[in-house]
């Protein structure tokens, strides 16, 4: 483990490989890639938020859970995307058959008032 890294939360996949939290500056540095990718996208796109976490190392009870981190993302992440792009945020884990179910609808309901645009 990098020295940098030790005082943050971190989680042991197996003897090979460690997962460290990021940090609120990489998190700025992902909500603006991100931002950007999606403003430069020419087709209809929206986010979906998992307020429950964001991976199996990143649900409550894990090291890695963090929602006042990961609300930090979501709030970067808005201020940098364009106003036209929705933001729905879910009392949800991602990897949840619920989460799932809503990122289905989302997209058929984006799917569904562009094809009316057709």
């Amino acid at each position: 483990m990098l020295h940098k890294y030790k005082d943050r939360p971190q989680a042991l996949i197996d003897r090979l490989r460690i997962e460290v939290r990021t940090g609120s500056e990489e998190l700025e540095q992902m909500a603006e890639i991100i931002a950007n990718r999606l403003n430069c996208s020419s087709a209809p796109c929206a986010v979906l938020i998992p307020l429950k976490g964001w991976s199996s190392l990143d649900k409550e009870g894990v090291a890695l859970y963090n929602p006042k981190a990961d609300a930090f993302f979501t709030l970067a992440l808005k201020r940098r995307l364009n106003p036209n792009i929705p933001v729905k945020e879910v009392d949800l884990h991602m990897n949840t058959p619920e989460f799932g179910r809503e990122a289905v609808d989302l997209f058929n309901k984006i799917y569904k008032k562009n094809q009316t645009k057709s």
